[in-house]
């Protein structure tokens, strides 16, 4: 199974389904809102990569694409991923009190067997530096 990483530059505002789940909208006061609305996200997003531009870490794994925006969408990937079991769609939507379950990332994507989410994920981890440290740079 090939699998290949590279970092790509997507114009701003550019969010996956993971950022949706993950970074949670914030008024400049801290209440809940709509995602166009935020004035800030918890936890934070990680700063623009230029004025105009987002960093994202596009990773392959055969026909599969995963996108990545920021270290925290990749850890909640790689504990949801990492289950034997995956849990429902309707469970992570409910644990992070969403309505839509089918914004969940989860339940748009093909999911594959126990030994090869395991093989990604060991992919992953050896190859996830580059990410971190680029990351780490543009931290809010």
């Amino acid at each position: 199974m090939a699998r290949r990483a590279e970092f790509l530059l997507r114009a701003e505002p550019f969010a996956t389904r993971l950022t949706f789940m993950v970074h949670r909208p914030r008024t400049a006061s801290g209440g809940s809102c709509p995602w166009f609305e935020a004035a800030r996200y918890d936890p934070p997003r990680p700063r623009l990569a230029s004025p105009a531009d987002r960093l994202v870490w596009r990773v392959e794994d055969g026909a599969a694409e995963y996108l990545f925006t920021s270290p925290e969408e990749l850890d909640h990937f790689r504990a949801v991923w990492g289950a034997r079991v995956l849990p429902r769609p309707r469970a992570l939507a409910q644990a992070r009190r969403m309505a839509a379950v089918n914004g969940v990332w989860l339940s748009r994507m093909v999911k594959p067997a126990w030994p090869r989410r395991q093989a990604l994920l060991r992919w992953i981890q050896k190859n996830d530096g580059a990410f971190r440290a680029r990351m780490a740079d543009l931290a809010p």
